[in-house]
């Protein structure tokens, strides 16, 4: 027996070679279901003479042979270094291999896994599953997912693993849809627990298999992920190649889903996110004004109105497309602004009022969904798939509908001067006929995206689908923010910013403060949608000079510190809750990384005491740090060591419910 083992803060991982094979011994300290030949280990773990093919093995694939797991994949390539381990498995019987490529980043405590599968044969092979595997011990099994629909995104609750497999995934091309590539896993008995993120491009799955086997003991648990298999139909052609969607795993040493967020961050920070540019300019959209009741002189003045306050960008929303006569759903597809259209062929006109305003343009586009009498569709029907709700959406593995698509948008950021695209993403395309579970039209509209950042490094890219129904974090690494929601309630909108936090950095999120909506004060749904990228949509014109006045306050806050905001990495000071849950209070801790630098955001909400202890996070203790009230800063801030707010904490009192406060915590050499 050969054993290879990574040890640091966050826990042990052994690979465990034996004449059975390559086990997963321990991942970040928790158990592993081990060999079945390991003696007295696999006597208590798996039951004396018990040999669970479905608990063994790091892969499972499935064709039209049949399934291969366990012992049917022979390890045949193995090289551990200090970085993690490269592995090869083959697939006699079906001619195929699986490359498993494993990388620990240090810093973070975050193994990445990478798989890709492999038609070594002669003949093509068709795929019908091929999913990463990792199978643990018996133990008493949690899990803490993420349901996920329109406006009610992140929503997570534990639901306990003793019997039968929980399964996630997401529905009809929205990768959070239905739920999140996002689980974590914790063994009550020895409160370990580890997070499990994936990066997908398609429809995916997650799936939970609590297994008994002929044992009266709690059962073990089998972890399988990957690209989702209820559709999938991949012909691998002889030399083809599948790349698996990437894995992310972490420890969670507390048990508990917010205590990684941080980490998680600063990796994706690190090693994903790199690509991200400028820090984000603050928008104004048109979309909760009057929807798509778009009127030129009403825009004038919500431009006006922008440009007093501070704003940087006037990005008009659905709408401004197709025939006045019809509804913006109804014209989705036809990209012209005509004389007939709401803006009345003048939005190149208006585009050019706004840069003379001093602020840049931009515009909603939805390039994935076209209406049946869209002239391209008439003229070229072999370009277009069918969706639900009788829409089309173009077939993006063909030169045709990409070369279409990427001329209209070129048009219109020529035409307009645009620096700011929302991309939105509406409909439920419903089965994928390829069979790739539109793994491969997601991977060409994500080289699209990169070619049109290439082409045109001004424009934002903001992504969008109903909100945040496709903030994953594959499809994040294409956009330079994601759309929390469309749901702009600000109790509501804490609510899902805490769930989306445990899966994406704040500075990579837009949030929208909406005068006039519920959800409490105007001051306070300003403050609720700071701690992210910040911008405002509605009726700006009516707002009175005091509101007006709070506006450009938080406005100036966010220029002075969008830089931090950008960076951040996110410590949720308060458990993460539910969209519903109103009540206690509700903090985070946005932080430099590498400064320590820190802003403080605690939300005061009903049914709750006037004072809060909070204890801020990862703070230097010999460090002293300037503690100052964003609405005290007429006072001198308070000096505060290090190891004094990490002991002490924060007290925070706010006399009124509906009431937030933020304060900044800088350390003295900067």
């Amino acid at each position: 027996m050969t054993e290879h083992s990574y040890s640091n803060n966050f826990g042990l991982t052994r690979f465990m070679l034996t004449a059975t094979g390559l086990h997963l011994e321990r991942l970040f300290g928790l158990q592993g279901a081990g060999p079945p030949d390991a003696g007295p280990l696999a006597a208590g773990l798996l039951g004396s003479g018990e040999e669970p093919q479905r608990c063994q093995g790091l892969a499972l694939v499935k064709t039209a042979q049949g399934y291969f797991e366990g012992s049917a994949l022979s390890l045949v390539e193995q090289e551990f270094d200090r970085e993690g381990a490269r592995l090869r498995w083959e697939i006699p019987a079906a001619g195929l291999s699986v490359q498993s490529h494993w990388r620990l980043d240090e810093a973070t405590g975050t193994w990445s896994r990478r798989d890709t599968l492999r038609n070594d044969g002669p003949a093509p092979q068709v795929l019908l599953s091929c999913l990463s595997r990792f199978p643990f011990a018996r133990g008493e099994w949690e899990l803490y997912g993420q349901r996920s629909h329109w406006s009610g995104e992140n929503q997570g609750s534990w639901q306990p693993l003793e019997h039968g497999t929980v399964v996630l995934g997401s529905e009809g091309g929205c990768t959070a849809q239905g739920g999140t590539p996002y689980a974590v896993l914790r063994d009550r008995g020895s409160s370990r627990a580890l997070v499990f993120h994936l990066l997908p491009t398609g429809n995916w799955t997650m799936r939970f298999a609590a297994r008994s086997g002929r044992s009266d003991q709690p059962p073990w648990l089998i972890a399988e992920m990957g690209l989702a298999g209820e559709h999938l139909h991949w012909e691998l052609p002889p030399g083809g190649t599948l790349e698996l969607p990437e894995v992310l795993i972490q420890a969670l040493p507390e048990g508990l889903p917010e205590a990684a967020a941080p980490r998680l961050h600063r990796y994706l920070l690190t090693h994903h996110l790199v690509a991200a540019r400028r820090e984000a300019p603050l928008v104004y959209n048109t979309w909760f004004d009057r929807w798509d009741a778009l009127d030129l002189e009403r825009l004038r003045l919500q431009l006006a109105a922008a440009a007093e306050v501070g704003l940087e960008v006037f990005v008009i929303d659905a709408g401004w497309f197709g025939d006045r006569g019809r509804s913006w759903h109804e014209a989705v597809g036809d990209w012209r602004d005509t004389p007939g259209s709401r803006l009345g062929g003048q939005m190149a006109d208006f585009a050019q009022e706004v840069r003379a305003a001093g602020l840049g343009f931009g515009l909603w586009l939805e390039p994935q969904r076209l209406v049946p009498h869209t002239p391209v569709v008439e003229e070229h029907p072999d370009w277009f798939l069918p969706s639900v709700g009788g829409h089309f959406y173009p077939d993006l593995t063909l030169p045709g509908p990409r070369d279409y698509l990427r001329g209209q948008i070129a048009r219109l950021v020529e035409d307009c001067g645009i620096v700011w695209i929302k991309f939105d993403f509406n409909h439920d395309l419903g089965e994928d006929s390829s069979g790739t579970e539109f793994s491969a039209h997601f991977d060409a509209w994500g080289e699209m995206l990169e070619e049109m950042r290439g082409a045109w490094p001004q424009v934002f890219f903001e992504g969008c689908a109903s909100g945040g129904l496709r903030s994953d974090l594959a499809t994040l690494c294409h956009y330079d923010a994601h759309l929390l929601s469309d749901e702009v309630e600000a109790l509501d909108v804490l609510g899902l910013g805490e769930g989306a936090l445990l899966r994406t950095p704040p500075g990579h999120l837009e949030r929208w403060a909406v005068p006039g909506w519920p959800g409490g004060p105007w001051a306070f749904s300003l403050r609720v949608a700071l701690p992210s990228l910040f911008g405002v949509s509605g009726d700006l014109i009516g707002l009175s000079e005091d509101d007006r006045e709070s506006l450009r306050r938080h406005v100036e806050f966010f220029k002075r510190w969008r830089g931090l905001i950008r960076r951040s990495v996110a410590h949720l000071l308060t458990p993460p809750r539910r969209r519903r849950e109103h009540h206690g209070w509700s903090a985070l801790q946005l932080q430099d990384p590498t400064s320590t630098t820190s802003l403080v955001f605690a939300y005061r909400l009903r049914e709750s005491a006037p004072a809060q202890l909070l204890f801020p996070r990862d703070l230097r203790p010999d460090a002293r740090y300037l503690v100052a009230d964003e609405d005290a800063r007429d006072q001198e801030p308070r000096e505060m060591t290090g190891e004094q707010l990490l002991r002490e904490g924060l007290r925070i009192s706010l006399p009124e419910t509906l009431r937030a406060a933020v304060l900044t915590l800088i350390p003295l050499e900067e």
